[in-house]
């Protein structure tokens, strides 16, 4: 694992298992054992959409609060119950989403992550069976693909949406997708891999002795496992606006305004939010327009 690896957002399969041999020492590991991690639900996978994608975010209700409307069958022989604001969603968390009509655009090479609740499992899976060799009848879910970004209370939900072909710009149409894009990419987020390590116990993750600190790309970003909600979005700040920060071109920093802004969208406070922007700010970075 090189030092671009843990400065990079993500790992693609191929780099998450060799990370993964290494803190098992387990250097037979395929990409295949590391999908079915995943469905034995313990590492989390990520996807990023090179060409962005359409979803709709989803809210958190009260299954004993929700409302429904009888209407007739489609034969006309009797009636169903539907929720009245949207669609229902359960997360594996056993929280109860509810679909939202409006339909916004997802960030393009930015990971979200799985919550196997509806066709990004179903792709997963095939996903497995396909790298095991072995033919299975592919599946669609009825609820839709989702994928989530965030952490604890601040966790946001989304169903990914696919645009019917007779959209016109005054007029667009969009229906729920019942798997990921074809172009999509499976990723494993660097904090993934640490919770994942986390999670082994002390006699199989005990590092080797190789005479070396342990490779950054191991811990979350930047103090070891300690970990809260905040700093979840601090560090998503970090990785979203100054990554690519460059010394030597001041145009390349964001403004306090942007990271303040994008971070009150994830649901922080604006006095948290000021806050967050401050810290993340370079030493020394002149204020006004980047010129």
């Amino acid at each position: 694992m090189g030092t671009m690896n843990s400065l990079r957002r993500w790992l693609r399969l191929h780099e998450a298992t060799a990370a993964i041999a290494e803190i098992t020492d387990d250097f037979q590991i395929t990409e295949g054992d590391v999908l079915e991690l995943a469905l034995q639900g313990r590492l989390k996978l990520s996807v990023v959409f090179p060409s962005g994608a359409w979803a709709s975010p989803c809210v958190e209700v009260d299954e004993a609060d929700i409302k429904y409307n009888e209407v007739p069958t489609l034969d006309g022989l009797g009636t169903i119950k539907l929720p009245v604001g949207g669609q229902l969603a359960y997360a594996p968390t056993g929280a109860v989403l509810q679909i939202q009509a409006k339909v916004i655009e997802l960030d393009a090479d930015w990971p979200y992550s799985l919550p196997m609740i509806g066709g990004e499992a179903s792709d997963v899976e095939q996903a497995f069976w396909d790298y095991s060799n072995i033919e299975r009848e592919e599946t669609t879910s009825l609820s839709g693909t989702f994928v989530a970004e965030g952490f604890g209370h601040a966790r946001r939900y989304f169903q990914l949406k696919g645009e019917l072909p007779d959209s016109t710009w005054k007029a667009r149409n969009f229906y729920p997708v019942g798997s990921l894009p074809k172009n999509a990419v499976l990723v494993v987020k660097h904090s993934d891999i640490a919770d994942f390590a986390a999670s082994l116990s002390s006699k199989s993750t005990a590092p080797r002795d190789t005479g070396r600190e342990a490779s950054p790309q191991f811990l979350k970003w930047p103090w070891g496992s300690h970990h809260t909600e905040l700093l979840g979005h601090l560090e998503a700040a970090a990785l979203k606006f100054w990554v690519n920060y460059d010394r030597a071109d001041n145009t390349t920093a964001p403004t306090n305004e942007d990271v303040t802004n994008w971070l009150q969208e994830r649901g922080v406070s604006k006095r948290i939010a000021d806050a967050m922007a401050t810290i993340l700010r370079v030493n020394g970075l002149p204020t006004g327009p980047r010129t």
